[in-house]
């Protein structure tokens, strides 16, 4: 977002939070398993530590980015459905916010040239739809921890610390030896040799 120059430091949180909730994308740790949600202290401690927070595409996001035509050449002086998915079009109504703020735009005027825009782009998109396009959008559309499965496969996912094994705590209990005794000390107590040991008077002279 930062490259792209658009949100602020208290919309950006907001963005994240609705892409997640609508399922466009899953937050997984870095061996790509979604990061469970908070709980208590006692349910979590067996439970291996999870590293790393990422935002990972859903079937249902990619899909959507397909059926916008997200990956073909745009510019904004050609009017195309597949702004819809640019960060270009957000840039641009951030911009006129700011502008609107400092009075060199007539708000409604602003708001009524957006709403239009989005209009044309959604009629467009409506009519290049076909029954194959709607077809192979469904097809492509499967559960999440399926996806993440398949993306494991492909090693998608590079663990940042050495050692991490999925699924399975990042550290080993080391194993415990004991220390053995030398075999020329042998201690002995209170008997040696089998016999008991004498008792020492001193003789008084």
């Amino acid at each position: 977002m930062d490259e792209n120059r658009i949100g602020t430091d208290a919309s950006m949180a907001v963005h994240v939070t609705n892409i997640v909730d609508r399922g466009y994308v899953i937050l997984c740790d870095e061996t790509g398993t979604p990061i469970r949600p908070p709980g208590p202290p006692e349910k979590r401690k067996n439970l291996p530590r999870q590293v790393g927070r990422y935002l990972v595409p859903t079937p249902l996001g990619s899909s959507l980015l397909e059926l916008f035509n997200h990956d073909a050449q745009v510019s904004n002086d050609i009017e195309s459905p597949a702004l819809l998915s640019h960060p270009s079009i957000r840039r641009q109504m951030e911009e006129e916010v700011k502008e609107i703020a400092k009075g060199n735009i007539d708000k409604d005027a602003a708001l009524i040239k957006n709403l239009d825009w989005f209009e044309d782009r959604y009629v467009e998109m409506e009519e290049s739809l076909t029954r194959e396009r709607v077809g192979e959008f469904g097809n492509k559309l499967a559960s999440t921890n399926e996806h993440l499965r398949y993306l494991q496969k492909l090693d998608a996912f590079e663990p940042k610390l050495k050692g991490t094994v999925q699924n399975k705590q990042h550290h080993k209990k080391k194993p415990s030896y004991k220390k053995r005794q030398p075999a020329n000390k042998t201690r002995y107590k209170g008997k040696q040799g089998g016999q008991k040991r004498r008792k020492c008077t001193k003789v008084k002279q």
